[in-house]
């Protein structure tokens, strides 16, 4: 009598054996994982770009240096945090529960106040419309109405040029405290005149060396 190959329940006889792994022209998934873009070391060979995504767990170290490189949201706003959020989606490449773990290490306790519905099972994806995208969009909008700018001028008015600073230096220094103290979001047309390229104007002839200043009052029409 021939020995069946199934259990009344559909169970088959005999050893178990793993499924094939799909090849690499394969269109089957074979797991999610985390992305890095690295510098590539043969870029310029075979027409390969300067990066490569490598497919790795983030090291402890590297998510605790970006925790110490991301702005305070209670100092700078929520919305000056969105750009450095969006600036560390945009070159890391985190997965969901990466992320999750980088904003716990930056906001603590605060994190149950702004993750709403956040998943950690979301894999990085760049389309606007993926889940992974959507649910930042909405952490965004949740920080930027719960840590509100600090209006603070007495702190923008304190910038000032260094000696032997270069003007560039002076003024992405100034930038930087503009927008975490001055109330006013950046434009996104840079072609129109706004409020906040006036009142940086401003604070930038203030704080610049005053044999500077004086030159740019004399020399430029207008002013």
């Amino acid at each position: 009598m021939p020995t069946p190959s199934h259990t009344r329940g559909g169970t088959t006889y005999g050893p178990k054996t793993s499924a094939p792994v799909p090849g690499p022209d394969s269109s089957e998934a074979t797991g999610t994982y985390p992305m890095l873009e690295c510098t590539n070391l043969r870029a310029g060979q075979d027409d390969q770009g300067p990066t490569v995504l490598v497919y790795r767990p983030w090291k402890v170290s590297e998510l605790q240096a970006v925790c110490e490189d991301l702005p305070d949201p209670t100092q700078v706003g929520g919305a000056r945090f969105k750009e450095a959020l969006r600036n560390l989606v945009r070159n890391c490449h985190p997965t969901a529960g990466e992320l999750q773990t980088v904003l716990i290490k930056k906001l603590k306790l605060r994190w149950g106040n702004v993750r709403g519905t956040w998943s950690t099972n979301h894999p990085y994806n760049a389309d606007a419309r993926s889940e992974y995208m959507k649910q930042i969009d909405t952490l965004e909008t949740t920080m930027k109405s719960k840590f509100l700018v600090r209006l603070n001028w007495e702190a923008v008015r304190q910038v000032k040029q260094k000696p032997g600073e270069t003007v560039n230096d002076f003024l992405e220094r100034l930038t930087e405290k503009y927008d975490a103290h001055s109330g006013m979001d950046k434009p996104d047309n840079n072609e129109t005149l706004t409020p906040y390229e006036t009142q940086l104007t401003h604070c930038f002839l203030d704080g610049l060396d005053k044999h500077l200043a004086t030159a740019i009052k004399t020399s430029c029409v207008g002013w």
